[in-house]
């Protein structure tokens, strides 16, 4: 049975984390079957905190994705650690910025609920829960790069967020 991931923020605790080693080399810690975590310092400074990138890589053949919405049953707005622990989760991913009502600024899609049906101007969408087994498990849809109306009926999960590179640069599009 696969574990479950959702995407919303997120939150691993209690986890030591593997960095850079002295030569710069990026390394990963396994932290379960298919689950590694790494963190590095960022070439570039950031104005605010420590500068620190943290990635989760996950084979998603050993997890599955699920896409929460306090939209979606009425529910009210809760913080990553409490989404985890209410839906038994072991790790959160953010899935967008959202308005006031839970509205997601970007579309949003999940099976039959829409929280926004609405595209907004950011050129990325990650697309998860596969319609056919030749399809890659999660792809993140590049708007410029990629046809949407090609994609759009081959995936039942989705949230739009902010590209944040090149058409050269989403060597990892297909996970």
């Amino acid at each position: 049975m696969n574990k479950l991931i959702s995407i919303f923020l997120l939150t691993i605790t209690s986890i030591s984390v593997l960095g850079q080693t002295a030569s710069n080399e990026i390394t990963r810690e396994e932290i379960d079957d298919g689950l590694y975590i790494t963190e590095y310092q960022s070439p570039q400074k950031s104005l605010f905190g420590d500068s620190k990138i943290t990635m989760l890589k996950i084979d998603p053949s050993k997890y599955n994705f699920n896409l929460f919405s306090a939209k979606e049953n009425g529910e009210s707005n809760r913080t990553a650690k409490q989404w985890g622990e209410q839906k038994n989760l072991i790790a959160v991913i953010n899935a967008g910025m959202f308005l006031s009502d839970y509205t997601n600024v970007g579309f949003m899609k999940d099976y039959d609920f829409s929280n926004n049906n609405r595209m907004n101007n950011d050129n990325t969408i990650v697309a998860f829960n596969r319609k056919s087994d030749s399809l890659p498990q999660i792809q993140i849809i590049d708007l410029v790069c990629q046809n949407w109306n090609d994609l759009k009926n081959s995936y039942n999960s989705f949230t739009q967020s902010i590209r944040m590179g090149d058409c050269n640069l989403y060597v990892f599009k297909q996970i």
